[in-house]
Order: structure tokens, then C-alpha cells, then sequence
């Protein structure tokens, strides 16, 4: 962090570890998606129509605003984004994971639970026994369009 050369704006950056090497691993995982994200709306710029993002849905809830649940120690959870669409008709693709780090003042556990099918539309997991912490799973939904794109939605999971 520090002023930039202008000495008008501030800039703050993960520069110091273990945000520095949190941020690049993010940076690695969503290049892809975020290259496809800007192809395909140049695409949209040239032409006028091009591939759109899925639409996901949760339990059939739709929406961009982190799902939140609350579940008691030992219980088995199951989500099911069976209900997701594309409004191109494209096939979809289903990836489940725990973000490590769902912020900066907030690490995550020593240990995620393990997900039963993480590449299906549908997944299940035994909530830990750690009353208090919180878990962010994550639904990632891509299409098979000309150029790839995701979907995303989270889902707030804390331990009774």
C-alpha cells in the first residue's frame, strides 16, 4: 500500500503474506473465466450477440446474495443446483468447493469438510463439530458455450 507516483491515490494491495500468496492463488484459479468473461463481450460489442452466464440456483433460489444457513454440529447438509439454467441452452458443468479464505480478518478452519460428488448439480457433506465457524461453499457453474463462462453462488454455512 502506499501513494502512488501522482501522490493523490492511495492504493492498498495483499502485498504481504498471507494475503500476497491467497490473492495470486485466486488470481490463477479465475484468469480463465475472467479472459472468457471479457472475450465474450467483445464478442457481444462486435456482433451483438454472443454466449451469456448460466443462471444458478440453489434448492431452485436464484439470486446473486450469498445463500445463508444455519446447521448444527454432525448434521449431513445437501444442496442441489439441478435448477440452474442457460438462457443459450448451453450444457452446464457443476464444480463445489470450500473457499480457503472468505476473508481477510477471517480465516478459514484447519480443515474442510469432504463434499460427496463435487461435480455434480447436487452435493453432500457432514457439517463438522465446531460450533461458532463458518464455512463458504461455493457453486460454480460454467457452460459449454463458444467461450466458456461461470456462474457463481455462495453459500454461508455456520456451525450451531
Amino acid at each position: 500500500f502506499g501513494i502512488s507516483p501522482d501522490r493523490e491515490t492511495s492504493a492498498w494491495t495483499n502485498w504481504q503474506e498471507p494475503l500476497r500468496s491467497i490473492s495470486s492463488s485466486y488470481e490463477r484459479k479465475f484468469y480463465t473465466d475472467e479472459f472468457n468473461d471479457f472475450a465474450a463481450r467483445m464478442q457481444w460489442a462486435a456482433e451483438g450477440q454472443g454466449n451469456r452466464n448460466p443462471v444458478v440456483r440453489i434448492d431452485g433460489k436464484e439470486g446473486l446474495l450469498p445463500l445463508e444457513v444455519t446447521a448444527p454440529a454432525g448434521a449431513s447438509l445437501r444442496f442441489d443446483a439441478s435448477a440452474s439454467t442457460d438462457p443459450d441452452g448451453d450444457s452446464l458443468r457443476f464444480d463445489w468447493w470450500f473457499q480457503e479464505f472468505p476473508s481477510e480478518a477471517d480465516h478459514s478452519p484447519a480443515a474442510t469438510p469432504a463434499l460427496a460428488d463435487a461435480t455434480s448439480p447436487t452435493v453432500t457433506f457432514n457439517v463438522p463439530a465446531t460450533p461458532g465457524q463458518q464455512y463458504h461453499l461455493i457453486c460454480e457453474v460454467h457452460d459449454d458455450g463458444p467461450f466458456t463462462l461461470p456462474a457463481y453462488r455462495r453459500i454461508i454455512i455456520t456451525v450451531e
